[in-house]
């Protein structure tokens, strides 16, 4: 009897430990993969779970490497778990507490934060291996498999509504019927949209800039201006194919592979060509898909790769981004630069009868430059608590324009040259989504986020786009240019 009872109690203990060495290992793992899953939730209208499998395999190895350099130290895996997930936590996150950090003592570096984080895991280290108990070490271990677990569970219940909406195959058309314009026009039209670049309200409200200096010279060059005018949403995906197709092709209850469906042989592109026009395109990232469309491209420059793939928004959060990101950085402005100066010398292509359409995505993220063109830290690469990161690069970009559209006037003064972006500065956007910040009235926040910028050159003479639209403005151009008789569409809300 005594022996079964002995046996039985040997067995319950053996149990109750591989019940605590399983939790203290799965919270490495959860803890370890966390960063791909609170990514992919996120982000899960544009991306697969394919798409983290190696990001996360990769973090699950580091982890379980660390586990094992902790366990030689400790001998005890039950505070080698705790030590390795403290020490995934933080290197995972490291740009996020880089930018906390740097935002109280700015005139810390990446190096001067690494030295300070493995200094506090190593005192972390020696106090749980001289002070803490196997026991309560295993505890901590099952609260951060708790409350990650739980975290990833939230973000997942949260993104059913954009998984139900990504295997929707809702899809949009053109109802937009291309017409020959009445009017013989040889005029070159230029057509440059820059992605996120705030209008007069927004750089108001959000950086506190008052743009008036730019918006003063634009119309000393003779451009017509709107301070007010207004886009539909604040997703690139939805403007950008709307004023590209001339009508309401997208909205936000679409895929974002469906929305891009719409940017293939888009309606303007058709317009042009029907009405003897040859066809310059400016693709940044490759966002206008030259080689999908069905219009012929006479000229073209497409820059480099799309950057921002889910694995390399994991890797930018982490303690490896220097080592992703100073190549690109140094690369991205390199593409910026060539694309201006692109543009810069665009009427050379030919004299007459040239659409040439151009999206830059910039002054979007990644902010790499200062107001003049210097490299910035890299840890301000998507800083969206710090206005001016968003502000100077602006100022830059505003720099390049002035420079593309007086090259342009000067050597081709009866030209058309339009200037917009597809919505404004968005930190409210992200404040509120990323770390929680609250506002009155978010009705209000969405039309300042939604002020745009938006000017026309009208071979010098004037033409009335105060408040219009992006896309509106548009058609008011090309009915003037043409002679066509397109209607307006409902102006934004």
């Amino acid at each position: 009897m005594r022996t079964n009872l002995s046996n039985i109690n040997q067995q319950s203990f053996f149990c109750l430990k591989f019940k605590d060495l399983f939790f203290s290992l799965l919270s490495v793992f959860i803890v370890a993969v966390f960063p791909s899953f609170f990514m992919l939730f996120n982000n899960i209208e544009r991306t697969n779970f394919s798409d983290i499998v190696s990001i996360a395999s990769i973090f699950m190895l580091i982890g379980t490497i660390s586990l094992l350099l902790f366990y030689l130290l400790f001998k005890d895996i039950y505070k080698a778990a705790l030590l390795t997930n403290l020490s995934l936590f933080l290197f995972s996150n490291f740009a996020l507490l880089e930018s906390a950090i740097i935002k109280i003592i700015p005139m810390l570096h990446y190096w001067h934060i690494l030295m300070i984080m493995i200094s506090i895991i190593v005192l972390v280290a020696i106090s749980v291996k001289n002070k803490l108990s196997t026991e309560f070490a295993n505890n901590l271990s099952v609260v951060l498999l708790i409350v990650f677990s739980g975290l990833i569970l939230f973000n997942a219940i949260k993104a059913i509504p954009e998984i139900i909406k990504k295997n929707t195959k809702e899809t949009g058309s053109s109802q937009f019927e291309i017409q020959q314009g009445t009017i013989t026009s040889h005029n070159n039209v230029y057509f440059f949209v820059f992605d996120e670049y705030g209008g007069y309200d927004n750089l108001l409200r959000y950086t506190g800039f008052d743009n008036s200096a730019f918006y003063e010279a634009l119309e000393d060059l003779g451009f017509n201006v709107s301070l007010h005018s207004r886009n539909y949403s604040i997703d690139t995906y939805i403007e950008l194919p709307n004023l590209l197709n001339l009508s309401f092709v997208n909205n936000g209850k679409m895929s974002h592979d469906t929305k891009k469906l719409a940017l293939d042989s888009p309606v303007l592109f058709q317009l042009f060509k029907e009405n003897g026009y040859s066809l310059n395109v400016v693709s940044d990232y490759g966002h206008i898909p030259i080689e999908n469309t069905e219009v012929s491209v006479d000229y073209a420059y497409v820059s480099g790769k799309y950057e921002d793939t889910l694995k390399v928004l994991i890797l930018n959060n982490s303690v490896y981004y220097p080592f992703l990101s100073n190549q690109y950085r140094n690369t991205r402005i390199v593409e910026v630069e060539n694309m201006f100066q692109y543009l810069t010398n665009s009427w050379k292509l030919q004299p007459l009868k040239l659409f040439t359409f151009s999206y830059i995505s910039f002054p979007h993220l990644p902010w790499v430059v200062d107001e003049f063109g210097n490299n910035i830290s890299l840890s301000n690469k998507q800083n969206w608590q710090n206005s001016d990161v968003y502000l100077n690069q602006l100022k830059y970009c505003s720099k390049k324009i002035m420079g593309v559209v007086t090259n342009i006037i000067k050597n081709d003064p009866d030209a058309i040259v339009i200037i917009q972006s597809d919505h404004g500065y968005r930190q409210a956007y992200y404040l509120k989504n990323w770390y929680g910040e609250t506002y009155d009235d978010w009705g209000l926040e969405m039309q300042y986020i939604r002020n745009i910028l938006n000017a026309v050159y009208y071979k010098g003479e004037k033409i009335d786009i105060e408040n219009y639209s992006g896309v509106n403005t548009l058609i008011i151009v090309l009915n003037e240019h043409f002679g066509m008789n397109y209607e307006l569409l409902e102006q934004p809300k």
